[in-house]
């Protein structure tokens, strides 16, 4: 089994060094309580990747896997927009950016962005 759950980004909130243990087992309580039992002596494997670990492998921004706003219901209504509002010229795509994080939104974020710029250099 997989397991892949979204935490949220770093923050001084939160300590993954010293909260890791209780994050996976608060995990694994969830999982149980929709009646998935995973007995801790059935586990042959298990890998923790924390925020932090994957800040540091990945060069995520704040070790966020979707994106910095896709912890609530408000969130997809804070991701900024393709253009930037502040500046000529920026533009913003991933996880982050409108429409928001997993793969098929950030590509579909990546086309948003495309078509702005051939619009913008076709006038």
């Amino acid at each position: 089994m997989f397991v892949l759950v979204n935490a949220p980004p770093l923050s001084d909130r939160w300590n993954w060094e010293q909260q890791r243990r209780s994050y996976r087992d608060l995990v694994l309580g969830v999982l149980a309580k929709h009646g998935v039992i995973v007995p801790e002596g059935e586990i042959q494997t298990e890998q923790v990747v924390t925020p932090l670990e994957f800040a540091g492998r990945y060069n995520a921004y704040r070790g966020a896997l979707y994106g910095t706003s896709s912890n609530s219901r408000m969130s997809a209504f804070l991701r900024p927009p393709n253009r930037a509002r502040e500046m000529r010229n920026l533009f913003y795509v991933g996880g982050s950016a409108h429409p928001g994080g997993g793969i098929p939104l950030v590509f579909l974020s990546g086309k948003h962005v495309a078509d702005l710029v051939s619009a913008q250099w076709a006038d």
